[in-house]
Formats: structure tokens, sequence, C-alpha cells
């Protein structure tokens, strides 16, 4: 609902947010079945400022992958989106936010016939045994979860992933 408030500032807006996922459940409060599904929340001011980077509008449809609690479907047009997720109970709610399609895949599989202008990703990550696709070798769960998830932006589109990176020893690896 902050993403889409009218008349507030896009500052106040990501304000809020932040203030928001100070108060959600730390890493630490995980579940058997998050922790199984390696489900992380993605946090609401990253997803916001997501949404900025790729454009999104309360006129695009978007795609996501592994939608969790659909957090990255936020500012975007619900009717016309898709969001893949494997958990049934968190699938559920996607259906109850109004995602007009909600699909319950292996995202290391799937990807919707459709295309759409935005696709956003934070996948799983991990390493997995060695997938072909397209002649490469992939070999991270993250990986081949965002290329399948890629397979449904529009020609014309634009995506974003959350993709996880080992730090470079040295000066250059502090951050």
């Amino acid at each position: 609902a902050v993403a889409r408030a009218p008349g507030i500032e896009p500052r106040q807006k990501f304000d809020r947010m932040v203030e928001i996922y100070t108060n959600q459940p730390t890493l630490s409060a995980r579940t058997s079945t998050s922790i199984e599904d390696q489900a992380y929340s993605t946090p609401i001011p990253m997803s916001y400022a997501m949404l900025h980077a790729i454009d999104v509008t309360p006129q695009t449809g978007s795609y996501d992958s592994t939608a969790g609690n659909g957090a990255l479907m936020i500012g975007g047009d619900f009717a016309n989106s898709q969001a893949n997720e494997i958990n049934p109970d968190r699938a559920k709610a996607l259906r109850d936010l109004g995602i007009h399609v909600v699909t319950e895949n292996d995202a290391t599989q799937y990807a919707p016939t459709g295309k759409f202008p935005r696709v956003r990703v934070n996948p799983p990550f991990g390493s997995i045994d060695t997938v072909v696709y397209a002649g490469y070798g992939i070999k991270k769960l993250e990986h081949i979860i965002s290329i399948k998830a890629l397979e449904a932006l529009a020609d014309d589109g634009a995506g974003i992933m959350i993709l996880g990176a080992k730090r470079e020893e040295g000066e250059g690896g502090h951050g």
C-alpha cells in the first residue's frame, strides 16, 4: 500500500518502508520451512529501490519466479502480473494479495509461456549439480533460477535480480 500511496514523495515512501523493515523478523526468527526452502524476505526498502531501478509503475505487469511473500511485486500492476512460489501457503497469500496468476512450480525448470515487461527475482542461493543451459554449465541455484525467469522477459523489457557474490581478497573486497 505504501508504494502505491498517492501524494507521497518517493523519499517519504522509502523512509516508511525502512520503518516497516526494521519491524520485520530477523533471520534468526526463521521457521523450519523457511530454512528448508531457503526463504529470505526481500527487504521492503530494497524492493522499492528495485522497482525504481527498472521503472515499474502501477500499470506495469511483472513476473517473479520465486515470489515468496510478494515483496518484489510491490508497485506494479497485480492484474497483469504472475508470481511463482513453490510453497503452497505463500502461494495462497499471493493469490489473496491479488496477483493475477500464481503458479507453484520448481523455478529451476519453469518459465511461464507469456512475456512480461519486467522480471524481478530474489532466488534462493546455493550450489547444485551442473545443469547445462544453452551449452553452459550452471552450478549455482540462483543462476539457473534467474536464467529461467529471464525467459519470461519481453524483448524490450527490463529485469532485476538479487544475486550473491564472493568478496574479493584485499583492499577492494571491503565494504
